[in-house]
């Protein structure tokens, strides 16, 4: 098993998210960017979690 992975989580630490893509209400991908690499991700599952702290990603996605 991949470190900052399980079965079903993946885990992306040092990566702030830049923008979520949302249709119909529900989040389809969201764009990140990882700190120390300088990648742009572009990540989509059927479920997000939010565990930026300040409420980030529920922002972008447009929740209240």
């Amino acid at each position: 098993m991949i470190e900052g992975e399980c079965e079903n989580l993946s885990l992306f630490l040092n990566t702030s998210v830049r923008k979520a893509v949302v249709e119909n209400d529900v989040i389809r991908e969201i764009i990140c960017e990882q700190l120390g690499t300088e990648k742009t991700l572009h990540l989509q599952a059927t479920i997000f979690i939010d565990a930026t702290g300040d409420g980030t990603l529920a922002h972008e996605a447009g929740a209240e």
